[in-house]
């Protein structure tokens, strides 16, 4: 092999790990920002509990925030703020049998499962 093929390959290995830490390390931060958020839910923010991959969490939040409604979204793809979630709303009688319909949805302290944006919008301009 080529010296400057063995450099290469250091240098992507190099690229990977970084890039690997850096995932980790804004990972933690997001984490304990968002179990503050589960922890802690406001008068003056929607909370929306959701996955990247979830068409209809991408659907609220696109939604809520066109309307310049306040969202503080958790990513439950992330270790600890799903396990966050399970501990907070498990048992609670939320969950269907097939598990939770996302997006959860919080406002004002009330939760709710895969509601309308416009409920929700509702719910939120109208709040006490």
């Amino acid at each position: 092999m080529s010296r400057t093929f063995l450099v290469l390959v250091a240098v992507l290995v190099a690229l990977g790990g970084g890039h690997h830490a850096y995932k980790r390390i804004k990972a933690g931060l997001e984490s304990s920002m968002m179990e503050t958020a589960i922890v802690a839910s406001s008068r003056n923010t929607v909370v929306v509990y959701g996955r990247d991959g979830c068409g209809y969490t991408r659907q609220m939040l696109a939604s809520l925030r066109s309307r310049n409604i306040p969202v503080t979204y958790v990513d439950l793809d992330l270790a600890h703020a799903s396990s966050a979630f399970h501990e907070r709303f498990d048992g609670t009688g939320l969950a269907g049998p097939r598990g939770y319909a996302l997006p959860v949805v919080e406002v004002d302290g009330e939760v709710s499962m895969r509601p309308t944006p416009d409920v929700v919008a509702y719910h939120f301009q109208t709040r006490d």
